[in-house]
């Protein structure tokens, strides 16, 4: 059975934060699919977006951006003592570095009012979630330098364990708290979709960003030379898009080496961590 719908970044949704997010607006714009017969509302990936800011860049293949996170429903649940105030309401772009910079002030208010639960328990148990807080924390520490120009003790920490993670450990906290926060707002506004008859068609990249979690813990399924960085690349050649071809910059998977171990890519993906996947 044929079924139409419509391509909408969820970046690009109307919002008072300088970027579209899991807000009023994303249920706003479910309601006029509804309306219109629309049956499928098909989005770009909402992993966190790496170099050039492209959501085919991740810095993982786990983890959602927390760029996406709704501060109004923040303010609403009471992690916010206020609501936050409007900035760049008309813009025909997004200013990732501006949004991100003033969205973390109040994600960060929102941490120190957060109170552990049970359910977030379960859910910070998922090892790549903390795997992901301590990747986030040693790129912070490294003004956000790809981890193949970390320190030794970083680089090679999923392999070893070394190094002593104490003065990491509320950012790493910090960074699983924002996935659990998108993880609430990504499964309430999906559960919205599917009762209003919309199905939200997501686009999941078939490679990762060499600054990844994925290709920093899983080394030896990429491709990589002595330092860390690809071997070979990946693009496409010459076609009706680009006479000169593409040139996409990731990493190229070790496929001899993934054979060996069955194809197991990474860390088992758990039944919570594939709702953020398959939508």
């Amino acid at each position: 059975m044929k079924k139409n719908g419509v391509l909408l970044p969820l970046s690009s949704l109307p919002s008072k934060n300088g970027i579209g997010s899991m807000g009023k607006e994303a249920y706003e714009f479910i309601d006029i699919l509804k309306e219109n017969g629309i049956q499928i509302w098909q989005i770009l990936p909402l992993n966190p977006v790496g170099f050039g800011n492209s959501p085919y860049q991740p810095y993982s293949s786990f983890a959602g951006d927390e760029i996406y996170i709704s501060l109004e429903h923040l303010y609403e649940i009471g992690l916010l003592s206020e609501r936050p105030k409007c900035y760049r309401a008309k813009c025909d772009r997004v200013y990732y570095e501006l949004v991100r910079e003033k969205k973390n002030q109040y994600l960060r208010s929102a941490f120190a009012r957060f109170e552990k639960d049970a359910q977030y328990e379960e859910f910070a148990s998922q090892d790549w979630v903390y795997m992901y807080g301590v990747f986030r924390a040693f790129k912070r520490e490294n003004q956000n330098k790809c981890w193949n120009e970390w320190s030794q003790d970083q680089k090679m920490w999923p392999e070893n364990r070394a190094l002593d993670l104490n003065s990491y450990k509320e950012e790493i906290e910090y960074q699983m708290f924002l996935q659990y926060l998108f993880y609430l707002q990504w499964l309430k506004l999906k559960d919205y979709a599917r009762q209003s008859n919309v199905q939200i068609m997501g686009d999941i990249p078939f490679y990762v960003g060499v600054d990844s979690l994925d290709v920093w813990a899983d080394k030896k399924s990429f491709l990589l030379d002595d330092k860390g960085c690809p071997k070979f690349i990946a693009g496409v050649p010459p076609d009706y898009f680009s006479s000169t071809g593409q040139r996409w910059g990731n990493p190229i998977y070790n496929w001899d080496y993934l054979k060996e171990k069955n194809y197991d890519f990474g860390q088992s993906v758990s039944a919570i961590t594939a709702s953020f996947l398959i939508y």
